[in-house]
């Protein structure tokens, strides 16, 4: 079964993330949420990157989702050629290893998620094209079809019928089998967000950056109703359940009936959003029953929220705040929410509390791509399939995660230095404080469990600060009245750490303090304290 998520609400789309549905089904009820109950924490099964090692580093990569069917992976990323000329390919990757089957080379970049159904991978691309690629021929192109302009927008496959739109506001239908044109609508701002279908109104729903919700008949794409938003909408998609309709516009969450456009509520209007921009497709999840449904979204403060989705009050006790941006809608499987987030973060929270932190990853590319890139993010919403969690990073890593992965190596600590002298040089410093100590720690295979660091000091426990973005590891000996320093002697350091799968590491390492024959350092500031400081 194709596992990429989408919601579950009689509708079709790729941006909208509840594990379990396939995108192309394009069943006209709504259907009980049938999530997987994936079990975690989770460890790094295998990792594939679309740049080679040694190549130089093209352009970010596109926020385009990986697609499962059975036993392969599809994901659009960049790479480069020979000739350091970038290009973007469609990869076909075996679920279970990661190695690659085929890939094909398109003509433009894909900022979309592909759309599978029949065997045939629809990709859309920047040079305006609408590929038919047969992925049981190595991809091989079996038809394209002309767009006005780039598109950005991820095509959505209902009952037999492709849609796509543009970055000029054209909305294409396309006969999936025939390969034929059924009807065009051109709307008067870009389409980049994915087109939602519902059966039972017959009709088909487009998010335009005039802003406007243009509402059409799925049989001819002429205009039904359109519906005015408040702010301009462009990357979030119509999202569909029981009589309803939701979007995201700006900085605000709308609800009105799906029929005909009549006003529900408006998250800003009762106070639950504030002033931050929600981030792409909020993400819908029926209960088992599918007669109430949450809808799960992140802002761009690092917030992510749970409202009912029939009154538009807060689901939770109260939002939950990451020390990171969210880069992507969030995905909802039975019992967690997976959010990707800036510099390669990962979290799983409780999709029930919302504040219970369940598990936390960060995804490091390769050694040679580290080297080019300063920070490394998220691309696109996580992706569930038999128990199996894909992530695509910016700069071209997929990353496969189950709870089955053997990882039996604890963290590594590493670079440790006392005031910025690495402390395997056995230099002698100066104790007065502020003496600052700092590390790195590296986990590639489950990652780091923050609660179960502890840092020693001459055997004590003292407080300390763990930046997750980088890894890095901060104490420093606090200024007191009257001033304390160290005494001069030998001193030691201890570090214990762990990994969700409960390996631990315990190194410690001496240093030496000697005040009589080091002039006092001019003493610089050490890392300022990460504002954004998570706690669960």
């Amino acid at each position: 079964m194709n596992r990429l998520p989408c919601i579950a609400a009689g509708l079709i789309i790729l941006g909208s993330l509840v594990v379990g549905v396939s995108p192309s089904s394009g069943d006209a009820a709504t259907p009980a949420l049938d999530a997987e109950a994936i079990s975690l924490p989770l460890g790094l099964l295998w990792k594939f990157s679309s740049v080679d090692v040694g190549k130089e580093l093209p352009a970010r990569n596109i926020p385009t989702a990986p697609v499962v069917s059975g036993d392969t992976v599809y994901v659009c990323a960049r790479g480069m050629t020979a000739e350091n000329v970038p290009t973007t390919s469609v990869y076909a990757l075996s679920l279970e290893t990661g190695e690659k089957l085929w890939d094909h080379v398109l003509e433009g970049t894909v900022f979309g998620t592909p759309a599978l159904a029949d065997d045939t991978l629809w990709v859309s691309d920047s040079q305006g094209y609408l590929y038919a690629l047969d992925v049981r021929n190595q991809g091989r192109e079996r038809s394209r079809f002309q767009l006005g302009t780039s598109s950005r927008c991820s095509p959505v496959v209902h009952d037999g019928v492709v849609y796509v739109g543009d970055d000029g506001g054209l909305v294409l239908a396309v006969d999936a089998k025939a390969l034929q044109e059924k009807w065009r609508f051109q709307a008067k701002g870009q389409v980049k967000a994915p087109i939602a279908v519902s059966p039972e109104n017959k009709y088909v729903y487009v998010s335009s950056g005039e802003p406007r919700l243009h509402v059409l008949h799925m049989a001819t794409g002429t205009e039904a109703w359109n519906y005015p938003m408040p702010e301009v909408s462009m990357e979030s998609a119509p999202v569909l359940w029981d009589r309803y309709l939701y979007i995201a516009s700006g900085k605000r969450l709308i609800c009105i009936t799906a029929s005909q456009g009549r006003y529900q509520w408006d998250s800003m209007r009762m106070g639950i959003t504030t002033g931050y921009p929600i981030i792409g497709t909020p993400t819908l999840a029926p209960d088992e029953k599918g007669k109430e449904a949450r809808l799960y979204f992140c802002c761009e403060d690092g917030t992510v929220y749970a409202v009912n989705a029939r009154t538009g009050r807060l689901a939770w006790k109260a939002p939950v705040k990451l020390d990171r941006v969210a880069t992507c809608a969030p995905t909802v499987t039975r019992d967690a929410v997976l959010i990707g987030a800036q510099n390669g973060l990962l979290y799983a929270v409780s999709a029930n509390e919302g504040s219970k932190l369940l598990w936390k990853y960060r995804a490091v590319p390769p050694a040679d791509i580290t080297a080019q890139t300063t920070a490394v993010s998220i691309a696109s919403s996580p992706v569930v399939s038999d128990g199996r969690v894909l992530v695509l990073a910016d700069e071209g890593t997929l990353l496969c995660f189950s709870p089955a992965a053997v990882d039996v190596a604890p963290p590594e600590v590493k670079d440790l230095k006392v005031r910025d002298v690495a402390i395997e040089s056995q230099t002698p410093v100066y104790g007065m404080p502020p003496l600052p100590f700092t590390a790195t720690i590296v986990d590639e295979g489950s990652g780091i469990d923050e609660s179960k660091i502890v840092f020693k000091l001459d055997g004590e426990v003292v407080p300390h600060q763990f930046v997750a973005r980088t890894g890095e590891l901060f104490y420093k000996t606090p200024v007191t009245r009257p001033i304390r320093p160290l005494a001069d002697g030998v001193h030691t350091i201890s570090i214990t750490v762990a990994d969700w799968m409960g390996n631990t590491l315990t190194r410690e390492w001496v240093f030496r303090v000697d005040h009589r024959r080091i002039p006092v350092p001019k003493v610089q500031d050490s890392p300022a304290a990460n504002p954004d400081a998570i706690n669960f």
